[in-house]
């Protein structure tokens, strides 16, 4: 009797690359896209921040009720993490400040 063989998927096979660039902070896998991001660099950093942003209010505007409340909570909580870490403490700080005036004005 033969071993089955093992087929071994290997991303830098044929030029490719081990760790695909991410560039957009998906609802799906919205930390772990962000954080992606963060690593990326600068630039990608401040376009991950501004895409966490956007997608926390557009998580809390679409809530029925609080059934995406959880979800826009990890986001922000993976917001201050990265900001505090990346030196963009103020951008996380303004963000939160307009985040409360725009959902007290809703």
């Amino acid at each position: 009797m033969e071993a089955a063989a093992v087929v071994v998927f290997d991303p830098t096979a044929a030029g490719g690359t081990a760790a695909a660039r991410v560039s957009k902070v998906s609802e799906l896998n919205a930390v772990e896209d962000f954080r992606a991001m963060l690593a990326q660099g600068r630039d990608s950093a401040s376009e991950a921040v501004r895409q966490m942003q956007e997608l926390v209010r557009e998580l809390v505007s679409r809530s029925i009720g609080d059934q995406l409340y959880d979800k826009a909570v990890k986001c922000v909580q993976a917001l201050r993490g990265g900001c505090a870490s990346s030196g963009r403490a103020g951008a996380f700080n303004s963000f939160l400040r307009d985040l409360v005036t725009w959902w007290v004005l809703e």
